[in-house]
């Protein structure tokens, strides 16, 4: 899964462990996370969905938080799969 792909990139080259991703998808606004969920049941093309849910993720992650110039495809990647899950895991 290309999550899982993101998530190791994360780790070694913004050095965000897993926990501390988990902790900024649980922490990022409300009203981004319902978007990217809905974005994963339609699956259409949303820029603004995806920037805000971005965004949204980067504030969570804290002050603190060096991001490399090309981490962004990545985040992105985690939170759509995230959003995959949250959405379909539970049916299954």
């Amino acid at each position: 899964m290309l999550q899982v792909l993101a998530e190791r990139w994360l780790a070694d080259q913004a050095q965000l462990s897993s926990p501390r991703l988990e902790s900024a998808w649980v922490k990022m606004d409300k009203k981004a996370k319902t978007r990217i969920e809905q974005w994963a049941v339609a699956l259409n093309h949303d820029p603004e969905t995806h920037d805000a849910a971005y965004r949204s993720f980067v504030v969570a992650l804290g002050n603190s938080t060096h991001l490399p110039a090309d981490s962004k495809p990545k985040l992105l990647t985690y939170i759509q799969g995230r959003a995959l899950r949250e959405v379909y895991e539970r049916r299954f």
